[in-house]
């Protein structure tokens, strides 16, 4: 933890965890003291809430003029969650950084009315930077909230590749059917959000093959279906564990 090299201790900082007991949580609030380099202290403040170092080692990085440390920051302390919580999180929502104002609204979402909440979401998704229509699916797809997947399905036809990145990656991690209909559907749609995206289709491989055939069955038949179509459920079947159920369509 304390060699010269920032990356070692970066390394050696993320590698620590609660069953190594007082000593290492002892380590890790010298480092949170000591520390200047930005990289290492964004992974100590991460792995102090983790162990749960008290908060007077923590709030002094929230002043941190690096983006990463103050994000990481912001999230320890909703880890912790002390009772002044609000008091110390709220200014962060009109943080310059969008990544900084995500963390916050994340911490603060249970102390948020849900109206507050969505109306804030709608504003963000309204937005013309595309930078922060991007932050703003991250953020719905870190929090539990009733239209969650309605708004990201939504952000699939997002005129920024990026946006509509951010929403494949958000859906992809939610279980729910509607979520992979929905990713299947903007994946056979004419234009293509993501046809020619290695990352969509590899997700997309992992899904129940009843999910996709659902799809491509309303697409037309086998020998009706547009060439396109045919080709990119080709991509999937070679990237599915199971091609059984695909071999009408094989054949």
């Amino acid at each position: 933890l304390f060699c010269e090299d920032p990356l070692r201790r970066r390394l050696a900082v993320q590698a620590i965890t609660p069953e190594m007991g007082p000593r290492a949580a002892d380590r890790v609030r010298a480092l949170l003291v000591t520390e200047k380099h930005p990289h290492v202290l964004a992974s100590a403040v991460t792995t102090g809430a983790l162990l749960g170092v008290e908060l007077m080692f923590l709030e002094p990085h929230l002043q941190n003029s690096d983006v990463r440390v103050r994000a990481n920051t912001v999230r320890a302390i909703g880890v912790l969650a002390p009772p002044n919580l609000r008091v110390l999180l709220e200014p962060f929502m009109q943080d310059p950084e969008i990544r900084v104002q995500n963390e916050a609204i994340k911490g603060l979402s249970g102390f948020i009315p849900s109206s507050d909440l969505d109306r804030l979401i709608i504003r963000r998704f309204e937005s013309e930077d595309q930078r922060v229509r991007a932050a703003t699916v991250i953020l719905v797809g870190d929090l539990d909230l009733e239209r969650r997947i309605p708004r990201l399905i939504k952000a699939l036809q997002d005129p920024d590749r990026h946006v509509v990145g951010c929403a494949i990656r958000a859906l992809g991690k939610l279980p729910d059917p509607m979520a992979q209909y929905a990713l299947v559907d903007a994946y056979f749609s004419p234009p293509p959000q993501y046809s020619d995206s290695l990352q969509g289709k590899e997700l997309l491989g992992t899904f129940p093959s009843d999910r996709i055939l659902s799809v491509v069955d309303r697409l037309g038949t086998i020998v009706s279906i547009p060439d396109n179509s045919y080709s990119r459920l080709f991509d999937l079947i070679v990237l599915s564990p199971k091609w059984e159920p695909f071999l009408p369509w094989i054949l």
